[in-house]
Formats: C-alpha cells, structure tokens, sequence
C-alpha cells in the first residue's frame, strides 16, 4: 500500500490505485501551506487549460501554475499555446482568437506570397506585394502586372495601337516598337500639309501605329491639302471648289461673302429672295469677296464706298428684271469675273454702272439693257481700270454708247472686248466724251448702229489707241465703222469690212482743231459702203483697201 505521504504528492484528482482509500488528492491538501491554484496541463507544452484547474500547495504532475502570457486554447495540442507561431493551418497556434489571415502575427513561413490586383485583370502589382494563407479576392498569385490601374493591361493581353502609348502586354515594349502588335490595329496616316485634320492619301499613306510626324493624320480624305477649309464634311461655300470633298465644286445657287477681316456669310437667302420681275436690293457695305454661283439670280447690287471682289462660278446671271442697273459701284474698288448681267435699264450704265470707281473686270457678260447713256456699261467721274474679255450684247441706248460709254475724266485699258449687236444715237458700240482716254486690244465691233454717227465707234474730243481692232457690218448715218470727231486717235492693225453709212462708210473724220490728228496704220478696208473714209472737214473721200495706212489732221488726209 502507498503511503500516505506517497499519495499526498501524487497528481491525481480522484481515488488513487494503492493508496488504501477512495479519497481524493484535494482531501490531503496538507496543514499550515499556501494553498495556490495549478491548471490542468495534458498536452505539456507549458501552458495549462483554464477549464481544468485546483489548488493545491504546489502543482501536483500534469498541472502548471498559470502564466504571464496567457492560458492554453487547446491542452490537446502541444503546438497550441500563447508562445507558439501563427501559421497557415486553420488552427489558432498563438491562442489569440485570431486564425491565419485574420492575424497580424501570422508568419510569412509556409504563406502565399500574394500581389494587389486593384483592376482585377488577374496579375497584380509588383510593389504592392504580400503574403496570406488564402489568396484574397483583390489579389493575384502573380505580380507581373505593369499597371495595376487599367484591367486592358497585363502579360496576357495583346499589344495594340491605341493612341496612349500603352504596353498593354507588359513586355517594356510600346505599339511600334513590339513585334507582338496586332497587326489588325495598325493606322493608315496620310499628309496633312494644311492642317486641317484631314489627309491626302494621294500623297502616299504609311501604315504604322504612331504617326509618321507631326503633320499626318489617320482621318482620309482630304481633296486639297493646301487648303484648310476644304476637307471631307466641311460646310461647301460658293467658291468654285469643292470644299465638302464630295466630289462635286457646282455649288449652283450658292452665294458666299467672306469679310476682308475673316468669316464666311452665306448670302445664298438673301442674295435669291427676288424673283422675275421683281429684283432684291442687296448692297454691299463692307470690303471682302462676294462669290455667286451657278442660277439665274434676280438682283440689284449696290456697291458703295468699299474695295469688293465680286467673283462668279459657273453659270451665274444676274438678272435686274428692268427695275434698274444690274451692279453699280460708287466711290469704290471693284473687281468683277465670271459674271452675266441681263435686264438692266438706268438713265446711265444699265448692265454696269461704275462712278469714280478703280476696276478691273474679266470674263463677264452683258446682254440688253437700256439706257440714255451706256447701254451697257457707263463709267463715269474719276474712274479707272481695265476690261479684259467683256462682252456686250444687244444693249441700246437713246444717246450716247449703245454697248459702252465712257465720260470725260475716265481712263480705260481693254483687251478682248467685244460689243456685238448693240445701237445708240451716237456710238451704237462704244462712245468716248471728251477727255475720256481708252486703249483698245484685240476688240471685235459688229452688227452695231448708230442713228447718227459711229455704228461701231464714236470718239469726240477723247484719246483713243488700239491695235488689232475689227469693224464688222456696222451701219450709221455717218462713219458706219467710226466716227471721230475733234480728236487723237491711233489705231494699229486690224480690219475694217461690211460697214455701211450714208457719208463715211468705214470711218467719218471731223477734226477741226490744231492738235486733232487720227492715225490709221497698216489696217485692212474692204466691202464698206459708200466708202472707206470721208474727211469731212475738208470734203474728201478715200478708198484704202488693204494693208492701207493713212494719216489724218484738220488739213487733211494723207
């Protein structure tokens, strides 16, 4: 039998075998000794269970006296204590409350090492690296990730042409410079000289990501690169182009103004709100270039006091319907192309009337009209300027300059002119008042009349020079061809046939005055009717025929 002093030391709580008695180990707690409290501890790693605990005078076997850094969590596992190492398992080793993740204490040893996967493209950011027993949802086994901000970049996806520089495959290579570029994404650049965003692709296209410089664009297209208002889906004007780059330059029933100080205005409304008979009065006030296209447009234009360059394209008629002149000009600048002016009727240029007025017109147009003055064209004051290819048509006038008149003070150059089928008084083609001074080129006067003198020509008291100038079938009282009276003429070239006149069938002279002279040089007379020239002054007639030159003062001819 053990002894009682055995027993008294044995760490038992209930009977023990041997001692000769059922007691308990709490019944032999000893006499006059600190009773302490001692905790089970059946696993033996130091730390006993709070759940299995007595008092005793010093820890009988298998218990511990409790400890500073905390109780047993679980005494069946000697792993298990508050001075053990947290790690991935699912158990809580440092008795904490906390397992795994969930604590902070967890060792890296035997962890996932994790990255941040913040776009949640699969791979995550190489600076944002951690560990976790559990990879998180926000977090990728990968770090591979070069920018953890765009979901479209990473090393799976494929590199592209973008237009923001990305390596969306995270090889360190961008667009051009990475063979791995899809080749479906490459851009067709085209030179963009006017910078107007749109390319000319007849210019030659490269297909590259990047642009070749800073002058290419990918948007095609463009039908004039030098030209920054014309490409694909600009607003068409009329200006004889095509500036939508639709493939059609018309533009018909266009009208379009630009300032002298920049900006277009559509005048197409404004410009066409008359109708047959009945003109709109539109005047012009400030400088700039007006362009007209193809209609016929009912219209008065009034010009004044400002520099204008009234420019036509295409078929372009302007058409006064007798309510007055067709396009005057006052005290202004005017330059006029590619226009036709019908149905004027003034007192003074019905077509066209110009008053110290700088001008130079080409290429237009003038059929009817009527006037006392200028059937067609009347210029007056201290104008200036020149006529190149003017064509005047079936103008009359009740006085003076059936196709053209021009007054005292006017200095006119033309070249080309031609004055067909038109009638006056005086000068059914072209009449120059005194101290008016015109210089003729390559002129054409036919089928024109005159009820008294010059059917083709009259110049009384005017200065008049030309070379190459044809007098074809015009009639008159006097100087069927011309007439010339008091004046300084002459005329180099060209031809004089089938003109017909009561005196002077191809030219009638009356110079009276000490510096009156016409010279006539190497010019060709034939068919005129009842004569080539008469000199009435001095009471002669002459016949010249062709290749004649001839010379002509108040004494006579010569």
């Amino acid at each position: 039998m053990a002894s009682r002093a055995l027993c008294r030391a044995a760490a038992v709580v209930v009977g023990l075998t041997g001692c000769g008695t059922s007691e308990t180990f709490l019944e032999f707690q000893g006499e006059g000794c600190e009773r302490l409290e001692f905790f089970a501890d059946a696993d033996g790693d130091g730390f006993g269970d709070l759940s299995h605990g007595i008092e005793a005078c010093e820890a009988p076997p298998g218990y511990v006296a409790p400890r500073a850094e905390g109780s047993d969590c679980d005494d069946r596992a000697p792993g298990v204590h508050p001075l053990a190492v947290e790690i991935c398992g699912g158990a809580d080793e440092d008795c904490d409350g906390l397992v795994d993740d969930a604590d902070p204490d967890l060792s890296v040893e035997g962890t996932l090492t994790v990255y941040a996967d913040l776009d949640g493209d699969g791979f995550g950011d190489p600076a944002a690296q951690g560990h976790a027993c559990v990879l998180p949802l926000d977090a990728s086994l990968s770090g591979a990730d070069c920018d953890d901000a765009d979901d479209g970049v990473h090393p799976d996806a494929t590199e592209i042409c973008d237009g923001q520089e990305r390596d969306e495959d995270c090889d360190g290579l961008v667009d051009d410079e990475d063979p791995d570029l899809d080749p479906a994404t490459l851009l067709d650049w085209a030179p963009d000289s006017d910078g107007d965003g749109y390319g000319d692709e007849t210019g030659g296209v490269l297909t590259t990501c990047a642009a070749p410089g800073t002058a290419w664009s990918t948007r095609l297209g463009d039908c004039d690169d030098a030209d920054d208002t014309a490409w694909p889906g600009a607003t068409e004007r009329c200006d004889g182009r095509d500036t939508d780059c639709d493939g059609d330059a018309s533009d018909a029933g266009m009208a379009t103004f630009l300032g002298a100080s920049g900006g277009h205005q559509d005048l197409s409304a404004a410009l066409s709100a008359g109708g047959p008979g009945d003109p709109v009065h539109y005047e012009l006030g400030q400088d700039g270039v007006l362009q007209i296209c193809t209609a016929t447009w009912d219209l008065l234009l009034a010009i004044d006091g400002v520099d204008v360059e009234l420019r036509g394209h295409g078929e372009v008629v302007l058409d006064a319907g007798g309510a007055g002149t067709v396009v005057s000009a006052t005290n202004s600048t005017l330059s006029l192309s590619g226009l036709t002016l019908t149905g004027g009727s003034a007192t003074e240029g019905a077509g066209l009337y110009l008053e110290d007025t700088d001008f130079d017109l080409q290429g237009v147009g003038i059929d009817g009209g009527s006037a006392t003055r200028g059937g067609g064209v009347a210029v007056v004051g201290a104008s200036e300027g020149s006529l190149v290819d003017l064509r005047i048509t079936g103008a009359e006038a009740s006085g003076d300059g059936g196709g053209l008149w021009l007054d005292t003070g006017v200095v006119v150059d033309a070249a080309g002119l031609d004055v067909r089928l038109s009638g006056a008084e005086n000068g059914g083609g072209i009449a120059l008042a005194p101290g008016a001074a015109l210089g003729l080129a390559d002129v054409h006067l036919e089928g024109n009349g005159a009820t008294a003198w010059g059917g083709g020509l009259y110049v009384d008291g005017a200065q008049l020079q030309g070379v190459g100038l044809v007098f074809l079938g015009n009639t008159a009282a006097t100087g069927g061809g011309a007439a010339m009276v008091d004046t300084v003429v002459r005329l180099e070239g060209g031809m004089w046939s089938q003109n017909a006149a009561e005196s002077g069938g191809g030219v009638a002279l009356s110079l009276s005055g000490a510096g009156d002279e016409v010279e006539l040089v190497e010019v060709d007379f034939t068919g005129n009717e009842p004569d080539d020239l008469v000199d009435l002054v001095n009471d002669t007639s002459h016949e010249l025929g062709s290749g004649a030159s001839v010379g002509c003062t108040a004494e006579g001819c010569e």
